[in-house]
């Protein structure tokens, strides 16, 4: 609630557990804990907020969420999965240089 309350202003919010079970459409699965619905949550609005920073794939390399790539022209899908290693963050050069480390496989 304080979440709505401070990141949406105009209309009120009310938000609870059966309103997030609807926009994320888990009606169907009640084995879901409601700690899991406010991760979900809270990783979409994350999500949103840092869409242009490239602060997303912290998220994305802690909760091993799947990516799926269009490719420029609009064509072929392409999935990096949990485990892709074109998913690491490179050593930069300078670290590689001075401290003679390897750069992650991609």
């Amino acid at each position: 609630q304080i979440l709505t309350e401070r990141r949406y202003t105009g209309t009120e919010v009310n938000l609870d557990m059966e309103t997030i079970r609807n926009f994320f459409n888990f009606n169907n699965i009640e084995e879901l804990d409601d700690w899991i619905l406010v991760l979900e949550f809270t990783l979409n609005e994350r999500r949103k907020e840092f869409m242009i920073q490239g602060m997303r794939w912290f998220d994305i390399k802690r909760f091993g969420i799947d990516v799926s790539r269009v490719g420029l022209d609009g064509t072929g899908v392409e999935l990096l999965a949990e485990d892709d290693p074109r998913k690491a963050l490179q050593i930069p050069r300078s670290a590689q240089e001075v401290g003679g480390l390897q750069p992650n496989r991609r």
